[in-house]
């Protein structure tokens, strides 16, 4: 019973992780597969069904096993999502002015994001990333 409740745990807590990774990629309007939004659920669906079976075959590791690689799933969404969309630190955040410059001018739409532990971070597709690291260095407020 307890692998049950660290399985759908598991599908809470990682709804969450797949929601803020995705984030970006939503705001920025890139398309996606909608895999990465449900991969917690297929994960610890997927997991239960590995566990039921396993208890017929190691019935005291099953559960350590099932949550070991439940738990690795899970925490590779946020590098997957990470595939799509290019994180550029900056010192401060954009100006309306500024990143108007960077959508008319470039044509490269920005979502941004703050965080205590890595500061001001701009979100840009993964092929505009040089063209936005420039105009960033331009504007003088690339970190």
């Amino acid at each position: 019973m307890l692998v049950v409740l660290v399985l759908v745990s598991f599908a809470i807590i990682g709804a969450d992780f797949a929601a803020i990774s995705t984030g970006p990629m939503r705001a920025l309007g890139i398309p996606y597969t909608w895999v990465l939004d449900y991969s917690p659920l297929i994960a610890s669906i997927s997991c239960f069904v590995l566990w039921v079976v396993l208890r017929q075959v190691v019935p005291k590791a099953a559960g350590l096993i099932v949550i070991a690689i439940c738990g690795c799933l899970i925490w590779s969404i946020p590098p997957l999502a990470g595939l799509y969309v290019a994180e550029i630190p900056v010192a401060r955040e954009l100006t309306k002015e500024e990143s108007a410059s960077l959508v008319s001018g470039l044509g490269i739409k920005t979502t941004w994001r703050n965080s205590s532990q890595h500061g001001q971070r701009i979100f840009v597709a993964r092929e505009h990333e040089a063209a936005a690291r420039d105009e960033l260095r331009t504007l003088g407020i690339l970190r």
